[in-house]
């Protein structure tokens, strides 16, 4: 079976990392000098984004799509008060994940190489590991379960299969890569013909606000609904949300922070605060409101409690989450409210 190939940057002259688990992973490491620090939010110090860039579009001009991910083992942190052990941050960089690890240890870089699995199988394979293992979430049923939290092997025959897929769909991107906007053309105008089609057997009654957001939505999914890139694509929620809003709206005022999309929605009279999701509405957990472990996050209802909103990894816009699961990661985990907007 293919084997997951993570490119290594450390600031020791010696890892145990690449010497574990060699059957199911292959290390490339690079050494480097210390990093430059910045603030991640109110609990973690990471690197600066510019010096992480500077580093992975280096992997990125010499391996392109060979290597899957890009792991910072680090022994000096700069911040005693903010202690780390690992961090997977939910950010991409040249098209890699990034990982960042506290010294020299093991147990803890393949924890956070585990988490990076399910965003690696949600991309590439356009399906969630929850669904193909029958789990309620892959953080807290494998990677979080308190016996074998530094476990990389726990569990991980069940998705090993999918994971060699899509490494080999990595190999082969350039394929792959005019293949789905293919598919994603085919989708949008297959969209836009069941539109028509259904004008032409249902008597054309006014549309609410809120329903021409809804199909609005609708039109945009797998599209880069920020394609003017105001923020980066994995940050793109809020600019994303902001596009749909702007086809009713013409002119609403576009966002790229949660909470600023949060605050304007709030203040406009043309939006009514709701208690429930409902088709159109607008769904936001803003940055600032939550526990500082994670930043927040926004979409648009849809049918059946799916919730479209902008892909970190990808860069488009997906049906990424339910009520029900953005509750869990969001509510639960994150600490954020969850506040409904209908636009009347």
């Amino acid at each position: 079976m293919e084997k997951l190939t993570i490119y290594l940057f450390t600031d020791t002259p010696f890892t145990k990392i690449p010497k574990m688990h060699t059957d199911r992973v292959t290390f490339i490491v690079d050494n480097i000098k210390k990093p430059r620090w910045a603030v991640h939010n109110e609990v973690f110090m990471l690197p600066e984004r510019s010096w992480v860039d500077d580093r992975t579009k280096h992997v990125l001009i010499t391996q392109g799509k060979n290597v899957d991910g890009v792991m910072f083992v680090l022994s000096d942190w700069k911040n005693g008060k903010k202690k780390i052990n690992g961090l997977q941050p939910g950010y991409v960089s040249n098209t890699y994940d990034t990982m960042f690890v506290k010294g020299d240890n093991p147990d803890v870089a393949f924890h956070e190489l585990k988490h990076s699995l399910d965003n690696l199988i949600r991309v590439h394979l356009g399906i969630s590991i929850e669904k193909l293992l029958g789990i309620a979430d892959w953080d807290d049923v494998v990677v979080h379960d308190p016996a074998h939290r530094y476990d990389f092997l726990w569990r991980l025959e069940s998705v090993w299969g999918f994971v060699s897929e899509v490494v080999r769909q990595r190999r082969k991107y350039e394929k792959l890569n005019s293949l789905m906007k293919l598919l994603e053309s085919l989708k949008i105008t297959f969209n836009s013909l069941m539109l028509e089609k259904r004008k032409e057997y249902v008597t054309e009654v006014a549309k609410t606000n809120g329903e021409k957001l809804h199909e609005s939505a609708l039109s945009m999914l797998g599209t880069d609904a920020s394609p003017n890139d105001t923020a980066p694509d994995e940050l793109g929620c809020a600019d994303s949300v902001s596009s749909v809003i702007m086809t009713v709206l013409t002119d609403f005022k576009r966002q790229v922070s949660t909470l600023e999309l949060y605050k304007q929605i709030r203040g406009d009279k043309r939006f009514e605060a709701v208690g429930e999701p409902e088709e159109g509405a607008v769904l936001i957990s803003p940055t600032g409101k939550g526990n500082g472990s994670m930043v927040g996050h926004t979409g648009i209802c849809g049918k059946d409690n799916i919730i479209m909103s902008n892909d970190s990894l990808s860069g488009k816009f997906m049906e990424n989450y339910t009520t029900e699961t953005w509750r869990k990661r969001y509510m639960e985990k994150g600490g954020f409210p969850m506040a409904y907007f209908r636009l009347k």
